[in-house]
C-alpha cells in the first residue's frame, strides 16, 4: 500500500500471520510470539535497507540513517511532519491517557484509526503536490536531490565489525534483541549496505555469537516453559517470578 489512513503518502507492506499453530502430537496452540516478533521487527529492517539501497542506486539520493529507518537530505522536515498525522494522533491519544510503550501505543493505534478514505489516486497526488509546494518542496527542488548521493561509497565489508560492537553496547534484558535489530538497520544504511549483505552480516555474526539474536532463543523459553509447567503438576517444582510472567 502507499496510502495512510490519513491519506498521506505511506508506503508498506501488510502480512497476516494467524495466532495458532500445529503441534508434534496434532493439537493446537496459541504461537510462541517472541521470536514471530522479533522476526517481524527483522523483515521490516531488512525492507528499509533494502529500500535505502535501491534510492541511492537507482537516483543516487543522499540518505540519513533514523531511529527506524531513514531521511533523505533536502526533503523539509516540515513535509516530513506534515505527512506524520497517524503518529501525531498516536502520540497525542498517549499523552492524554498518561501512557507509554509499545503496547499502550499499539492499542492507541487501533482506537484512533479511521476508515481510510475513498479518494482516487490521481487526486491524492494533486493534494500532495499542493502540500509539498506550501513546503517549498516543488517538483524543481525534488530534481536537485538527484545525485547529491553520488559521491557516497559503500563498505558493507566494515558491517561485520560494526554489529559486534553494536550488540555489545546494547543495554541487557528482554528489549537488547530488539534494540539490536533496530541499531543493525542504522548500521548498514549508514554504510550503504543492501538487504542481502546485511542478512549475510548477521548470518555470520549469529554463527559466532552464541547469544546472538533470532537464534531459537525463543525455543529454548518454551522447552523451559513446558518442563516447569510438568514439573509443576507433579507438586516438584514452584515458579519462579519470571516464570510465572511466561505465556
Amino acid at each position: 500500500h502507499r496510502i495512510s489512513r490519513a491519506a498521506e503518502p505511506h508506503l508498506h507492506i501488510h502480512a497476516i500471520s494467524p495466532n495458532v499453530a500445529v503441534r508434534a502430537n496434532g493439537s493446537t496452540g496459541a504461537l510462541w510470539t517472541h521470536e514471530l516478533y522479533l522476526a517481524k521487527i527483522f523483515l521490516g529492517t531488512l525492507y528499509r535497507v533494502q529500500e535505502a539501497a535501491e534510492l541511492r542506486a537507482d537516483l543516487e539520493l543522499q540518505l540519513h540513517a533514523a531511529t527506524i529507518g531513514f531521511r533523505i537530505e533536502g526533503v523539509p522536515a516540515t513535509l516530513s511532519l506534515a505527512w506524520s498525522t497517524r503518529g501525531q494522533q498516536i502520540r497525542a491519544l498517549l499523552a492524554e491517557r498518561g501512557q507509554s510503550g509499545a503496547i499502550a501505543a499499539r492499542v492507541a493505534a487501533e482506537d484512533s484509526r479511521g476508515k481510510k478514505p475513498d479518494i482516487p489516486l490521481h487526486r491524492l497526488s494533486e493534494i500532495w503536490r499542493q502540500c509539498a509546494q506550501e513546503h517549498g518542496f516543488t517538483s524543481e527542488r525534488a530534481t536537485q536531490l538527484l545525485g547529491l548521493g553520488r559521491q557516497f561509497r559503500a563498505s558493507p565489508e566494515n558491517l561485520e565489525r560494526e554489529l559486534s560492537d553494536a550488540w555489545n553496547k546494547c543495554r541487557p534484558g528482554r528489549r537488547k534483541e530488539f534494540l539490536f535489530i533496530r541499531a543493525a538497520g542504522r548500521l548498514a544504511i549508514e554504510c550503504g549496505a543492501n538487504a542481502a549483505e546485511l542478512q549475510s552480516a548477521l548470518d555470520h555474526f549469529r554463527a559466532t555469537n552464541s547469544e546472538a539474536p533470532l537464534k531459537g532463543l525463543g525455543n529454548q523459553k518454551a522447552q523451559r516453559y513446558e518442563q516447569t509447567k510438568r514439573s509443576r503438576a507433579k507438586g516438584s517444582v514452584h515458579a519462579s517470578p519470571e516464570e510465572e510472567k511466561e505465556p
